[in-house]
């Protein structure tokens, strides 16, 4: 019997790939693979592992003629073509994608994104990366900043899942007021120990002094905040993503920014990431902007290559689909 081969094309903590390799199976690491060069060896795997910076397109699944499983070491998986996996029934598997009110707390990478969430609201409020850059210019304005309390304020949480509940947790304990909206109004799962009013999209826009998207990308959410949210905000508001770029209209929170419509936004994901970033967005003295690194920790690191290896083993010693994010049907 042939070796089960598994192709990781993005990096991952070595746990995972030990795991791996201790079942037997063929492990090839290949970073910053073109499509092109994907392309051309995608055919011999069995499995293939990834993180967002991978595109598994139609093309890509056309020409893996062996491929039985996906395994995606991020929380969202807008980069890889759903439809066609379902087409070639073809196992796409995630991070941890249990109830809805599974604490997640120690589990992928749900607390350094939420974490990272409330690091931007700080620095943001505080206007911490302009004060920061002056004083490494050697000017000591400190008299020429005012930051923001979170203290008191309305925090609006867009999309009220896990990541958005450990949101949730770390705001209480600044004392803010938690709002919140979900499109699927029956899915209003949570676990925390103090209560949250659920309002809609437009009325968070209203009410809130900063809101934050915690939201897959899909194609009902893409553009979920644009011109007609922007302007119903306040005008001290700041706005915060982690989630995905697209959420938010760029063009739009452009506009909104350099009009002073509201006091600024941060934000760790873009439409274009990489060499193609929106500088025009990005250069504005209101943005502070960090490279989807949200979810980027030792411990969630580790925890997201456990994860996934073990999405990955179970699959194929045993047929498990514990953390299934398409419809693969079992043969």
């Amino acid at each position: 019997m042939s070796k089960i081969k598994i192709l990781i094309t993005d990096n991952i903590d070595q746990t995972g790939v030990d795991m791996m390799e201790a079942e037997g199976y063929e492990v090839r690491q290949e970073q910053k693979l073109s499509n092109d060069a994907l392309l051309l060896i995608i055919k011999d795997y069995d499995a293939i592992i990834c993180r967002s910076s991978t595109k598994i397109g139609v093309d890509i699944i056309e020409a893996a003629k062996n491929l039985k499983c996906i395994a995606i070491t991020s929380t969202g998986w807008d980069t890889i073509d759903i439809d066609k996996a379902n087409e070639k029934n073809i196992a796409v598997f995630g991070q941890p994608v249990g109830a809805p009110d599974e604490d997640v707390t120690r589990k992928g990478s749900f607390t350094p994104t939420a974490e990272h969430t409330m690091l931007l609201m700080l620095a943001a409020a505080g206007d911490f990366y302009n004060i920061s850059h002056k004083m490494k210019q050697g000017n000591f304005a400190k008299f020429g900043f005012a930051g923001t309390e979170l203290l008191d304020k309305t925090l609006g949480i867009v999309g009220f899942g896990r990541i958005g509940q450990l949101v949730a947790k770390r705001a209480k304990a600044f004392e803010m007021n938690i709002i919140a909206y979900n499109r699927d109004s029956e899915n209003k799962f949570v676990n925390l120990d103090f209560p949250v009013e659920f309002v809609a999209l437009d009325e968070l826009c209203q009410r809130s002094d900063f809101i934050t998207v915690h939201m897959p990308k899909t194609s009902e959410t893409v553009n979920l905040i644009a011109k007609k949210q922007l302007a119903l905000m306040k005008k001290e508001a700041i706005i915060i993503n982690t989630a995905r770029g697209g959420i938010i209209n760029e063009e739009d929170l452009l506009e909104a920014l350099k009009n002073n419509k509201i006091r600024g936004a941060a934000l760790d994901v873009f439409v274009s990431e990489g060499e193609n970033l929106n500088m025009d967005l990005i250069s504005l003295p209101n943005v502070l902007a960090t490279p989807h690194i949200a979810g980027v920790s030792q411990e969630g690191q580790k925890r997201r290559s456990i994860a996934t290896a073990e999405n990955v083993i179970g699959f194929f010693r045993s047929g498990n689909i514990k953390n299934l994010i398409n419809n693969y049907k079992k043969s």
